[in-house]
């Protein structure tokens, strides 16, 4: 037997003979079994041209002639954060392994945005190595901290880098003359953001000069001085990217120096401690317009005794999105985008409106949309069969109410994120 492929032949080792029924199934038909899906041409059976008659296709709806018109869905890719994208004849779908995300799309980030977001998700956590996704659903990938957290309620995220251990430096007379860049175990985006969101940041350096000048000292006659009191505080001078150190004479004259410089350490986080608290039911803050598109998120949190009112709105000319609570025991999603109103609702089994923090995670991608309450309780909905169109908006996005003002909403929010951006309440 001679399978040809692309014009190259693969034979067989073994003389087979191969005996034919009356009937050739092109393209399927063994039941139980998945037929192709995909275009074929110049189909010839026993040497003879074959060109299918409509009494030979079991499916005509299934099947379209002279022409290829195959659906890639996967093209563009609509899996997000470089996760694979698989389809078959009705639907894609996303493989989010090893991506760190999840969701339809893969558009969800599993880590935390921060230590303090971890710590709630772990109450009683003393001081882990936890990857934080500082911008959650965003391009920014996840990196490695120390988590610690004080019985006050302080928590402190250590950032380290791989020049931590003691450094000898001899040999770099002229001033500046030795230069080591720190290399972090972030991007440096990615720790703009973390200092950004951090209230504080400090960084130890330590430093000792055997027969070198530190800032012009020490005096002829002292040969060593130990310099212990370089903590960096200034928080929109951190990091430190590069270490210049010189006068460390020649290999043989003695002179040298020696440093450390220890991890980024931030303390507090500026996710939730950004608060807000509307005490009338038609006071809002109008933050700029949202572009959802095909794929977003919001996340929040709340606390409030009111049973019903409007915690989000925006709309466009025909389309919107609101986030309200019905009530006090069910929280909905309500979304227009070209096909009819949709709407996400999910009941807990206990108090929304107990005065204490709630928190919300709305998705609409172009595969569903889903609503998660507390990290826990979820609903979701499809979206309609065939193209999915974008939420066009061009409101602004009104925080605790409509953007008409009626119906609002009276309690605090904070940790208001869009796409994983924090928002400035």
């Amino acid at each position: 037997m001679e399978l040809i492929v692309d014009d190259v032949p693969m034979k067989t080792t073994r003389l087979i003979n191969v005996v034919s029924g009356k009937y050739f199934l092109i393209g399927g038909g063994i039941y139980g079994s998945g037929g192709f899906l995909g275009c074929m041409r110049r189909i010839s059976v026993v040497g003879f041209r074959q060109k299918p008659k409509d009494e030979e296709i079991s499916d005509l709806s299934g099947v379209v002639l002279a022409a290829c018109q195959v659906m890639d869905r996967c093209n563009p890719n609509p899996c997000e954060h470089g996760s694979r994208c698989k389809q078959n004849s009705e639907e894609f779908f996303c493989d989010c392994a090893g991506t760190g995300y999840s969701g339809a799309v893969c558009h969800v980030s599993l880590n935390p945005v921060s230590c303090a977001a971890y710590g709630k998700q772990n109450p009683g956590a003393k001081r882990d190595e936890v990857y934080i996704d500082i911008d959650g659903s965003g391009p920014l990938a996840p990196f490695p901290v120390t988590c610690e957290f004080c019985n006050d309620g302080k928590v402190f995220s250590y950032l380290g880098h791989k020049h931590e251990h003691t450094t000898t430096v001899d040999g770099f007379e002229k001033q500046g003359s030795y230069v080591q860049s720190i290399i972090y175990d972030a991007g440096m985006e990615q720790i703009e953001i973390f200092v950004s969101c951090s209230s504080k940041c400090r960084q130890r350096i330590h430093n000792e000069c055997l027969k070198a000048k530190l800032f012009n000292t020490p005096p002829e006659d002292q040969e060593l001085l130990p310099y212990t009191c370089g903590e960096l505080t200034v928080k929109e001078h951190l990091p430190v990217h590069q270490l210049r150190i010189g006068d460390t004479g020649y290999p043989l004259d003695g002179k040298k120096s020696r440093y450390t410089l220890g991890p980024l350490l931030c303390e507090g986080d500026n996710v939730f401690d950004n608060v807000i608290t509307f005490r009338k039911a038609d006071a809002t803050i109008s933050l700029p317009r949202f572009d959802m598109a095909h794929s977003g998120d919001i996340y929040f949190e709340f606390k409030t005794t009111t049973r019903d009112g409007f915690l989000i709105h925006t709309k466009g000319s025909l389309d919107y999105i609101k986030v309200s609570i019905v009530g006090g025991m069910q929280l909905h999603f309500q979304y227009q985008a070209g096909a009819g109103p949709m709407s996400v609702s999910v009941e807990t089994a206990y108090l929304l409106n107990d005065d204490k923090w709630h928190s919300i995670l709305v998705e609409r991608n172009r595969k569903e949309a889903c609503m998660m309450i507390d990290g826990g309780r979820k609903a979701v909905v499809r979206e309609p069969s065939g193209p999915v169109r974008a939420i066009h908006l061009d409101s602004d996005f009104v925080v605790g109410a409509t953007v008409d003002y009626p119906d609002g909403y009276v309690g605090c929010m904070h940790a208001l994120m869009l796409n994983g951006v924090l928002q400035d309440l």
